[in-house]
């Protein structure tokens, strides 16, 4: 964590930064995209943007789980990576993408109806 403060040139071009920033950045890429598809076309975002993220997000997280992995020495390249962690990663996934991007779509609107405030 000192080199983010002494060197963060350094810092942002180190492969864990580069890969969790590729997850981020995905995944709000595929959120945004979603939405403003959804947006255009009269669609409620809601389940179209939940299923984008989720696919996304998981197969990144995923990727980059396995490489994070691999780069601390936890796996060797060439060991098979365990079963049980693809379902945790899923499991993760599932519970960040609902509670990040789809419930506050939810709770926002429950919150407008009920007070009568615009959202807009």
């Amino acid at each position: 964590m000192k080199s983010f403060f002494t060197k963060p040139h350094k810092f942002v071009r180190r492969p864990e930064f580069l890969w969790i920033w590729w997850v981020y950045s995905s995944t709000y890429l595929a959120a945004n995209i979603s939405e403003s598809i959804c947006v255009n076309k009269d669609v409620n975002p809601l389940y179209p943007k939940f299923l984008a993220t989720f696919f996304v997000n998981t197969a990144a997280s995923i990727v980059k789980d396995r490489k994070l992995t691999i780069i601390f020495g936890l796996v060797s390249a060439k060991n098979s990576f365990p079963l049980p962690s693809y379902l945790l990663f899923l499991i993760r996934d599932i519970v960040t993408i609902m509670f990040a991007f789809s419930l506050p779509g939810i709770v926002g609107d429950w919150i407008s109806k009920g007070t009568g405030a615009s959202l807009a």
